[in-house]
């Protein structure tokens, strides 16, 4: 039995959890159709993690009826750093057990303070989300950070800082788990910044179909040259769930509104607005495509508490309803 484990520590991201969870289930499911293979949401006691926002994730255990598995996604959590690792203190001795025993450990954004935490970097190097950069590196020294890589390898250990750099971790990671048969699935229906060996039809090339290139998610791939505009990039992919604005992003980089939207646009050819409406919807085609989330939860998650407003943004970055995704045929 082949086991991975998306770990949901206190105050996780609820998009995060979700993510990670969906996409692990379905590369085991594209291997052996899923036999053999079990994912679990795992939180510290086994009940419930309250998220952000007021979104709560379900547990299949906890840690202490989890004594082995093959792979462990750490999740990102929210809030003050030194908090959260006071309160996954149970976590950490867990990750050094499951490092000692050879599995594969990854976190997303702020779940590689938590593997910092635990030791397992010790003298090696990780990434994580931009705005948390200064908190690591003064709790932390023993680990070299590398904060504008999207994801860094560290032996056994693997970090991301952002949601999509988190998916494509886990993209690349599935294959030594379930295959490179399943990879390539994954790889395919979560299409993000995927390196080209994991794509059995490369987006935008003449080996694409055109039905294809219709299901693609309109979610820019590219991450610009410009560092201001790298950092509102993860900003803006960590808060995927949160009503943010462009107020809020100019506040967190320091900047007036006017300045984001003309470096974004400098660099990207769209604005923030139009950039986050974007991932929200390649998150949102995720989901409906991956999970057995109804719309209007899968609507929460990607941010939007009126219903009616996301099937609009939906169908206009998409072309379609939300509701074809969970009849097309897997």
């Amino acid at each position: 039995m082949t086991v991975a484990v998306v770990l949901a520590p206190p105050r996780a991201l609820a998009s995060s959890v979700v993510t990670a969870r969906d996409l692990l289930w379905a590369a085991a499911r594209g291997s052996r159709g899923g036999v053999g293979h079990q994912v679990l949401t795992v939180s510290l006691d086994g009940r419930p993690v309250q998220c952000q926002g007021g979104t709560v994730v379900t547990a299949d255990a906890a840690l202490a009826e989890v004594p082995s598995c093959s792979l462990v996604f750490v999740a990102a959590f929210t809030g003050d750093v030194d908090v959260a690792i006071a309160a996954a203190g149970p976590m950490l001795r867990w990750l050094r057990d499951r490092d000692g025993e050879g599995a594969l450990l990854t976190g997303g954004g702020t779940g590689a303070c938590l593997l910092a935490a635990s030791g397992v970097l010790d003298g090696g190097e990780a990434t994580t989300f931009p705005p948390y950069v200064v908190a690591f590196r003064r709790l932390f020294p023993k680990v070299r950070l590398r904060p504008t890589r999207p994801i860094v390898r560290s032996g056994r250990v693997t970090t991301a800082h952002g949601l999509v750099s988190s998916m494509e971790l886990l993209a690349q990671t599935s294959e030594q788990i379930y295959g490179r048969a399943s990879a390539d699935r994954v790889a395919n229906r979560f299409v993000f910044d995927v390196p080209e060996e994991h794509r059995t039809a490369v987006p935008g090339t003449r080996h694409e179909s055109a039905a294809a290139a219709r299901a693609r998610p309109a979610v820019p791939s590219q991450r610009s040259a410009d560092p201001v505009v790298v950092a509102a990039q993860f900003w803006l992919e960590e808060h995927i769930g949160e009503p943010v604005t462009v107020t809020e992003l100019a506040r967190h980089l320091d900047m007036t509104p006017r300045t984001v939207e003309r470096r974004f646009l400098a660099a990207l050819g769209t604005g923030p607005r139009q950039y986050l409406r974007q991932v929200r919807m390649a998150q949102a085609e995720l989901l409906l495509a991956e999970s057995t989330v109804n719309i209007s939860e899968v609507a929460r998650l990607v941010g939007y508490q009126d219903v009616s407003a996301f099937y609009r943004a939906f169908g206009k970055v998409t072309g379609r309803r939300p509701g074809d995704l969970r009849r097309m045929p897997v």
